[in-house]
């Protein structure tokens, strides 16, 4: 309970628990807290000898970092989670390190140092380590540069995501005032008892019970879905939030905002419609459990191409949709920053399946990834590697606005255009045949796929497993940070960073390690 649903060591001291076992088990002694939190360390280092003893089996794995500071005694910490491929079970498994409390400024050759430090606590070795996500902050940047290499540094894909979405909309003037006006509004219900029990009213003579009542969500400025989330169940209930800002004015109210127009309203429900593939595809992104770095650069062109095809029903539409196409070539198409250009992106989706070259727009980057490959498959000659590889992955099948469907419309017609890149000299009979054989259907594994090509393609299998294992984005981080938010509270602020560390490492750990 402590490690997995975090509850506090105090537990054992409370009445109401004291009470339960009492009731459940009453020859059972409740050991006292000095006694669990023994236990929580034993506990913690036999299961930290096992992972250190999996991950010094492990070749490749990826790993994500970020800084998070603690509100309640303004202390910095350092999380890392760790990713690698179970060949035993054929998963991607993800397994939080922990954090480490940062006792000096957050320069970089500290947190350097600091990587170097976990990294021998664990036996990772810096040869295993493919890639390392973080964010772009110039301090994370050179630290990975100075303890991993400048090679292996990945930035997050979401935060990219997340910049783009919030300067489209910052650059649709239009837009910015009728937002704003709805985050008034939804300020207004947050903070006015009378105004939220009026809109609760409503919902129930409609006749929804108390668990189907929705509630107006509010704005966070580093999460741009978050704006999306706010004008979207504003819509759900603007029929109701009008009756009762109505009815405000009415009785005189004088701190009740006015009401959006029908026009705005309808611009707001016509933005929603732009932004809904953006945060159907951050969502998928966001996973760790599942091969998302080859989805990046077809998630790319592919939502562009979505967006590009929908018709705008007003002016202040038409602009998101151009500003939104604007920023997607200016942070993933441009001279200074085209993700194809990644090499981690470029072979990860040309050696996945069901992707290969089809996303490209560009024949240098495909050359270019083709060529790295090649160059990889013919130092393994000399090398066999026979382990083995899997992964599981349940997409979601969600059928509006599903970017998605401009991958299956490129499936449909590939065979008419195979090498549409020009000839495929010069690369070995094993990458060629795989390049020209048909592409695996998306809903599909990409790592069982390639279990299965194992016998036919084995260098280019190794080569795959490497890149594939790489994580697409940071998230796995930030959710460490909302484990350790929900372990630091107010009433447990004087825990110790180290032993914070230890929960939330054992509470990241599947059943079958417990």
């Amino acid at each position: 309970m402590i490690a997995k649903d975090h509850q506090p060591l105090s537990i054992v001291d409370n009445e109401g628990f004291r009470a339960l076992m009492k009731l459940v088990v009453p020859l059972y002694k409740i050991p006292s807290r000095k006694t669990i939190t023994t236990r929580l360390d034993d506990k913690y280092h036999i299961m930290q000898y096992k992972i250190k003893a999996i991950l010094s089996n492990i070749k490749n794995l990826s790993l994500t970092s970020d800084i998070w500071t603690d509100p309640y005694n303004t202390k910095g910490f350092l999380g890392i989670t760790i990713h690698y491929i179970d060949c035993k079970n054929f998963t991607l498994e993800s397994i939080d390190l922990g954090m480490q409390e940062l006792e000096n400024r957050h320069e970089a050759v500290y947190i350097s140092q600091v990587f170097k430090n976990i990294c021998e606590e664990w036996n990772i070795q810096n040869t295993s380590v493919c890639a390392i996500i973080t964010d772009n902050a110039a301090n994370m940047k050179k630290a990975v540069y100075d303890t991993f290499g400048s090679n292996k540094h990945v930035p997050c894909f979401a935060r990219s995501l997340n910049l783009m979405i919030q300067d489209a909309i910052s650059s649709t003037q239009e837009l910015k005032p009728i937002i704003q006006k709805v985050k008034r509004i939804v300020t207004f219900f947050k903070c006015s008892v009378n105004a939220t029990h009026a809109l609760k009213k409503l919902q129930r003579q409609e006749g929804k019970t108390e668990d189907k009542i929705l509630k107006l969500k509010q704005e966070c400025k580093t999460r741009w879905n978050s704006t999306f989330l706010m004008i979207s169940r504003f819509l759900q209930l603007a029929n109701h939030v009008s009756a009762v800002l109505i009815n405000n004015s009415i009785l005189g109210s004088a701190d009740s905002p006015e009401m959006i127009s029908r026009a705005e309203l309808k611009a707001i429900e016509d933005a929603c419609e732009l932004l809904s593939p953006i945060e159907l595809v951050t969502v998928e992104i966001s996973r760790e459990k599942y091969v998302t770095c080859s989805k990046i650069i077809p998630i790319v062109n592919c939502s562009m191409v979505t967006i590009d095809r929908l018709i705008p029903k007003t002016e202040v539409s038409a602009s998101l949709k151009q500003n939104i196409l604007n920023q997607i070539k200016q942070r993933f198409y441009s001279e200074k920053s085209n993700i194809e250009k990644n090499s981690f992106l470029a072979i990860s989706t040309l050696l996945d399946p069901r992707y290969k070259k089809m996303h490209f727009h560009s024949i240098t980057a495909v050359s270019y990834a083709q060529t790295k490959v090649n160059k990889l498959m013919k130092e393994m000659f000399e090398s066999e590697n026979e382990n083995s590889y899997s992964e599981s992955n349940i997409e979601s099948n969600i059928k509006k606005h599903n970017v998605w469907n401009i991958h299956d419309e490129l499936v449909t017609s590939r065979s008419e255009n195979l090498d549409e890149f020009g000839e495929n000299g010069g690369l070995s009979a094993e990458f060629r045949q795989y390049l020209i054989s048909p592409v695996a259907d998306r809903r599909k594994c990409p790592l069982k796929t390639w279990q299965r090509l194992r016998a036919l393609h084995p260098h280019l299998y190794e080569i795959a497993l490497k890149y594939l294992v790489i994580v697409g984005t940071s998230v796995p981080c930030e959710r460490l940070f909302s484990k350790a938010g929900n372990i630091i509270t107010e009433k447990r602020n004087r825990l110790k960073g180290k032993q914070a560390s230890k929960i939330i490492f054992l509470s990241s750990l599947n059943k079958e390690y417990w």
